[in-house]
């Protein structure tokens, strides 16, 4: 690790290209912003969502990358009246390599954001979102990647719903959500603990642990989860 990390301090950064309104080819990656409604509504909101295409057997990383890695970066720069939620990250894979255990995506990524207009952006005219997103994508070498994004609508009193916008709300649906029982964590032995859920093991049949804190676990060991 300390020698992936040496290399990836010697690699030179490269100017960003310009925003694009399209998919952007990447090293081993296609990426691009998509929108759920037609327009942005002033004083409403709307979800939009960075999309990442990996290629074949690549893979990039969770807001806690495991042992390795590194967590995606997303830099908006968004016209006046316009904010931006925190990315809503799916659930991740674990992705095993020797004995190292990291988190991360595969195959297609769609990342649900929501986007708040002002009720004082003036109607007509067009506004873009802009998104410089870098990641590190991975197969058995890793390359640093990112593209710089644009997304282009008008500003409108009214919006349809995008070819765009079943994909999103999919996405959306799937997200992780906030365990609605009792749950305790125990100490069971040196560094070695037990995750205890208020559930019946035929809801949780396989249970997996993702610890969203990169500091919290060695990730390796794992985590033992059990149903009470």
């Amino acid at each position: 690790m300390r020698s992936f990390l040496a290399l990836l301090a010697c690699i030179a950064p490269l100017a960003p290209p310009s925003a694009s309104a399209g998919p952007v080819r990447t090293a081993q990656a296609e990426a691009e912003l998509l929108a759920s409604r037609s327009a942005w509504v002033p004083g409403q909101a709307q979800w939009v969502a960075l999309r990442i295409q990996h290629d074949p057997g690549w893979h990039s990383y969770w807001i806690n990358p495991g042992d390795s890695g590194l967590a995606t970066r997303l830099q908006w720069t968004l016209p006046e009246g316009f904010t931006v939620s925190a990315a809503e990250w799916p659930r991740p894979v674990r992705i095993q390599f020797g004995p190292l255990v990291n988190f991360g995506y595969e195959g297609e990524l769609i990342v649900p954001i929501r986007v708040a207009v002002a009720k004082e952006v003036p109607r007509g005219g067009e506004q873009s979102l802009r998104l410089s997103a870098k990641w590190l994508i991975c197969e058995e070498i890793c390359i640093p990647d990112g593209a710089e994004l644009e997304l282009r609508l008008p500003v409108a009193e009214q919006a349809e719903p995008t070819a765009a916008a079943a994909r999103i709300e999919r996405a959306w649906a799937g997200l992780p959500r906030s365990w609605p029982q009792p749950a305790r964590l125990a100490q069971t032995g040196e560094g070695d603990f037990v995750l205890e859920l208020a559930a019946s093991p035929s809801l949780l049949p396989d249970p997996e642990v993702f610890p969203a804190d990169a500091a919290f676990v060695e990730h390796g060991r794992g985590a033992a989860a059990v149903g009470g």
